[in-house]
């Protein structure tokens, strides 16, 4: 991929825009669970459970409260995006054992 730099994908929004988050797997299997983290403490973001399509997002975490949606295929989006939302995200297919990395800059 062009401009992929170590496997982190870099992407970058305007404020107020929405980040969206691609979850590349292509073929999910139906015991796979689909974890977000954020920054480097790891904090949790959003999880999904690909079989019984249950999902929880964190809403304890002030700067992401009310802005998180996940989709069905594990992809997330941050709305009305923030200067404090720019940082390394972090996704891990928990089944297939696939981690992906993406560095957002919000300015």
């Amino acid at each position: 991929v062009v401009g992929e730099t170590g496997g982190v994908k870099p992407v970058s929004v305007i404020e107020g825009e929405s980040i969206i988050l691609q979850n590349d797997a292509t073929k999910l299997q139906k015991d796979d669970l689909i974890v977000w983290r954020f920054g480097d403490k790891g904090v949790l973001l959003a999880k999904i459970d690909v079989e019984t399509k249950e999902s929880s997002l964190n809403d304890a975490d002030e700067r992401f409260r009310n802005r998180l949606q996940l989709d069905q295929a594990g992809s997330l989006t941050i709305k009305n995006a923030k200067t404090e939302h720019s940082g390394l995200y972090e996704v891990q297919i928990r089944g297939c054992e696939s981690l992906q990395q993406f560095l957002v800059s919000v300015s």
